[in-house]
């Protein structure tokens, strides 16, 4: 097990703001091995799998009660496990949105990173199931930043096809924004469920006509023509 420094390793290092930001770094840089040592445990283990807090110490290579100087209790241990995991994988679907790819490009490769990612991490994609199923709840908040980059992209969209909506129209677009996302979580988690699952190209290929037809439709409703191929970067001056 890794020595542990006593309190007083960063006294003689200059300024008391320097101290600070020291320590500061020190408590980050242990909690960060908490929560990776969590989630390589997670993902080493069967869906479901309940983790003690002794051995998410030992596998950080930290005692038992230096967990409750970054976390006040288990909940909230599992909080910010929960929240880093929906954060690491919200990491590798942001860059995939780039306003200058084809949207139908921009919803398969979103979609097929989570299916992929599901099949490699089953012991990670549970958190992500029982975490969407949680209104409110520490996954959620870890897609916040994927929920809200969707949610920009339609109000460029809205916006360079000059669409007009009243604010009461658009408090709509975050809420359905969510949904479209649990949507393929759900759509995914029954996937993984199967005995005999079909393809995963042909789930991704489905999941992403039915995202498709859903924007589709709600723009043609608006009196958008949006087009597969159609790059936001390419749309009608947004000035």
């Amino acid at each position: 097990m890794a020595d542990e420094p006593e309190d007083d390793e960063f006294a003689e290092d200059g300024s008391p703001d320097g101290r600070q930001a020291r320590w500061d770094g020190h408590n980050e840089a242990r909690r960060k091995r908490l929560l990776d040592a969590a989630i390589e445990l997670l993902d080493e283990r069967p869906p479901g799998t309940e983790l003690r807090m002794a051995e998410i110490a030992e596998r950080a290579g930290l005692r038992r009660p230096v967990i409750y100087r970054y976390f006040t209790d288990r909940q909230d241990l599992q909080a910010a496990i929960d929240q880093e995991i929906a954060r690491r994988l919200v990491s590798l679907i942001m860059p995939i949105f780039d306003p200058h790819k084809p949207v139908i490009d921009i919803i398969h490769d979103s979609i097929a990173v989570y299916v992929h990612w599901s099949e490699e991490h089953p012991g990670l994609r549970h958190v992500i199931d029982r975490g969407f199923q949680t209104a409110g709840g520490s996954v959620q908040k870890g897609v916040s930043d994927l929920a809200l980059l969707v949610s920009q992209l339609v109000f460029t969209a809205l916006q360079g096809f000059r669409v007009r909506l009243r604010d009461s129209d658009l408090a709509y677009v975050d809420p359905l924004v969510h949904g479209l996302i649990e949507a393929v979580v759900g759509t995914v988690r029954r996937w993984v469920s199967l005995e005999e699952r079909p393809p995963a190209g042909m789930l991704v290929h489905l999941a992403t006509e039915s995202v498709w037809y859903i924007m589709a439709g709600h723009a043609h409703a608006l009196g958008m023509q949006l087009e597969r191929d159609q790059k936001l970067a390419e749309l009608p001056d947004l000035d």
